[in-house]
C-alpha cells in the first residue's frame, strides 16, 4: 500500500495507508460482481478496472468526508 500511495499521490487529500486499506476492504467484496456484470475475464480489463476505480472513488470520497469532520476545530 505504501508503494501504491507513492505512485498515485495527488496534490491534495493523499490517503493514508490505513485509509487505502479501508477502501480496498470496501471495494473487494464487489470486485467479482463487477467483473461478472461487465463480462470481463479479469479485473484488469478496461471496463472492469474503470468500474473498480469508480467504486474506489466513491469510497475515497466517503473517507475524505469523514476525515474532514474529524479535523474540524471545536
Amino acid at each position: 500500500m505504501r508503494a501504491l500511495r507513492n505512485t498515485f499521490r495527488q496534490a491534495r487529500e493523499t490517503p493514508t495507508v490505513p485509509e487505502m486499506l479501508a477502501r480496498y476492504r470496501a471495494v473487494k467484496p464487489n470486485a467479482s460482481e463487477l467483473r461478472r456484470n461487465s463480462g470481463g475475464k479479469t479485473l484488469f480489463e478496461a471496463a472492469v478496472f474503470q468500474d473498480l476505480a469508480l467504486a474506489a472513488l466513491v469510497e475515497s470520497q466517503k473517507l475524505v468526508a469523514q476525515r474532514g469532520t474529524r479535523r474540524r476545530p471545536l
